[in-house]
């Protein structure tokens, strides 16, 4: 070989090196700073952390899940695995794409289903952000190239490369703050608190209404019963032994809730007529110990002494509507679920003192945070 050549050899070695540290950098970037950092993408990141065929219950829904629903409270009363797969203002268009991805990795011997996205209208349906909660977490590239393309409003190549999306972030300290997070759960291999997520203040709503039907009926936004008919084809031809359709705890508090829970009941009939039960637990809220006034932080979301009461109810509901043994696990699996029980009485401690003596005027967030992970680390050395 000529010296000349062993030049352009070395030249181009030394480029494809350079080119391979620019890509990890960009990919390590985007993947732990220049992406969607808040408590949706927490919780969708979590679930894909979760050991394969591992769940024996996957909750699939909007705010109404990961605000009424614990994971580790669930596995503590019966010993039963479940995650909630579900984020903020999630519409029924994309329910079809997220039942594969719960497939890719679990056969869950139960899925719940809870119907507020199917109730939603065209502003509602067709929400960038809700596109991008999901796009941000997929693992499939050809399903996502899929979603974006059906649903995506921007460029679709930033749905693949965030770091077109949140480039300016660059400067944004606080984002910095964040990355910690992102990287425990990547070493640890798992989410301690499964997407839990609670308020820690009220809103003053007026009283529930009593003056209205609750077997009245209305009609679905035609695309939405569009994609709710293709979601329960979809589950048909699944194989889970166990579908339940569900209405969590709500408030009727004005024309728009009972609008909504109209619009429940319709998309019930239309899950009933593929051979699947709906059950709306606004109805159960009694035998839950919920209190309206105190366990509630909208007429929507409760507070985590609601959230804890309804996952015990919830637990003993399904354990006996379906026979659920516990889960069976590996020493390390029980090992990592037993330490995520010990994170949730923890901030269940530290809910309890924060409420006795609120320090924030407005409402403060507790979830899987670096900042509270933090605190509770404080709580567990005690």
């Amino acid at each position: 070989m000529t010296s000349r050549h062993s030049l352009y050899l070395k030249r181009f070695i030394k480029t494809l090196f350079l080119i391979l540290v620019l890509l990890t950098v960009i990919g390590g970037m985007q993947h732990y700073y220049l992406c969607g950092v808040n408590n949706n993408g927490v919780r969708l990141r979590g679930f894909y952390k979760e050991d394969k065929n591992s769940l024996d219950v996957v909750l699939l829904g909007s705010s109404e899940v990961y605000c009424s629903f614990n994971a580790p409270e669930f596995y503590k009363q019966t010993g039963v695995t479940s995650y909630p797969y579900s984020f903020e203002c999630n519409p029924v268009t994309l329910w079809s794409y997220q039942l594969d991805e719960i497939l890719r990795r679990q056969t869950p011997k139960v899925l719940i289903v809870e119907l507020n996205g199917a109730v939603y209208d065209d502003d509602m349906l067709y929400k960038e952000a809700s596109v991008r909660y999901m796009a941000d977490c997929m693992q499939s590239q050809k399903a996502k190239w899929d979603m974006v393309s059906r649903y995506g409003t921007e460029e679709k190549l930033s749905y693949f490369f965030p770091i077109m999306k949140y480039h300016s972030r660059w400067d944004q300290m606080e984002h910095l703050k964040r990355i910690k997070l992102y990287i425990g759960m990547d070493l640890r291999g798992y989410s301690y608190l499964k997407g839990s997520f609670t308020h820690t203040t009220e809103e003053k709503l007026p009283p529930e209404w009593t003056d209205y039907d609750p077997e009245a009926r209305r009609d679905l936004n035609p695309v939405a019963e569009e994609c709710l008919i293709e979601f329960l084809d979809k589950c048909k031809a699944s194989g889970i032994e166990h579908v339940l359709f569900v209405r969590f705890p709500h408030q009727e508090t004005d024309n728009g809730a009972i609008e909504a829970l109209e619009r429940y009941n319709r998309a019930a009939d239309i899950a009933a007529e593929y051979g699947y039960e709906y059950v709306n637990l606004d109805e159960y809220c009694d035998d839950c110990g919920i209190e309206i006034e105190t366990d509630f932080y909208n007429r929507d979301h409760m507070l985590l002494s609601g959230q804890k009461k309804f996952t015990d109810f919830l637990a003993r509901y399904l354990q006996d509507k379906y026979d659920l043994k516990p889960t069976k696990l590996t020493e390390k699996q029980k090992k990592n679920w037993d330490r995520c029980v010990e994170e949730m009485d923890a901030c269940y401690t530290y809910y309890e003192d924060y409420m006795a003596n609120p320090t924030e005027a407005d409402t403060y967030e507790i979830c899987e945070r670096q900042d509270i992970l933090d605190i509770l680390d404080g709580y567990l050395a005690r």
